[in-house]
């Protein structure tokens, strides 16, 4: 049987139909002891409304929102665009790294993270995180916590210094809770996030320096390093002159990259040795 022969089929079965339908000659069954349609008896009464709805609400109890997302429910900074998605990744041993996937450059475009396990704000930034982590801890970077800082996304083309100065201020509640809850021992703050709290100038003159991270009326050994995205874009330097070996760039890139790495070991070598007693 063709299509065409199939829908004409079809076609007679719905008009036969709609007549069936128009004709109310519907034969109906019922059990014994069930009532009409037109036998039941429906009594109506007036609602208040107002109290109706607020008594529902009240009954309504709100979904719980995990420990590690309670950047959500933070109402501290009236300006933030977004919760950043993974504010908070849990692990083994009690050193957190505050870092920030965010945006903070007002000439840049803005990025959030879109996985769930996401921490960095790419595979190849983890990867190399994770070689640094097991070279000086002998763990996987996932046995450290993580924690965004600020943990909101904002909006980086119009925010100035001061903006981001309040915001991890504001953001310090958070901190203070997961050391405590956690009992974290020493933090590791990268990059944006190290900017962000200190600015550009004082962030820089305090890298890989081991410094007291002031958190209410308790403070916790802490050292600035260089992010992993820095650190990456060394090697892409490096990588731009390779197959010019002999050049001053390439051997300046190399040499640069080295001593860069070499103090990042160092600094977390020595921090580790004075919070993991």
């Amino acid at each position: 049987m063709n299509e065409h022969v199939v829908l004409e089929k079809y076609l007679e079965i719905i008009t036969d139909f709609k007549g069936f339908i128009q004709s109310d000659d519907f034969i109906e069954y019922k059990f014994e002891d069930e009532l009409y349609p037109d036998d039941i008896d429906l009594h109506w009464s007036r609602i208040d409304t107002k109290r109706f709805i607020a008594n529902n609400l009240s009954q309504t109890s709100k979904p719980s929102i995990p420990e590690e997302s309670r950047n959500i429910l933070c109402k501290k900074c009236s300006d933030r665009v977004s919760a950043i998605r993974g504010f908070i990744h849990k692990g083994n041993m009690p050193i957190l790294v505050l870092h920030f996937t965010g945006e903070i450059s007002p000439t840049k475009k803005v990025f959030s993270k879109m996985g769930k396990n996401q921490i960095f704000r790419d595979s190849i930034q983890e990867d190399l995180f994770d070689r640094m982590i097991k070279k000086i801890f002998f763990v996987g970077m996932r046995d450290l916590y993580y924690q965004e800082f600020p943990g909101c996304n904002f909006k980086n083309q119009t925010s100035t210094i001061t903006d981001w100065e309040l915001r991890t201020k504001n953001c310090l509640e958070h901190v203070e809770k997961t050391v405590k809850n956690e009992g974290i021992k020493g933090i590791i703050i990268t990059g944006r996030a190290a900017v962000s709290y200190y600015g550009f100038e004082k962030a820089e003159s305090l890298l890989e320096k081991i410094l007291p991270f002031e958190l209410g009326k308790f403070s916790i050994p802490s050292i600035v390093i260089r992010s992993p995205e820095k650190i990456l874009h060394l090697e892409e330097i490096k990588k731009k002159y390779e197959k010019k070996k002999e050049s001053q760039e390439y051997k300046t890139a190399v040499e640069e990259e080295k001593i860069i790495k070499l103090q990042v070991v160092n600094s977390l070598t020595e921090f580790k040795n004075q919070v993991l007693v």
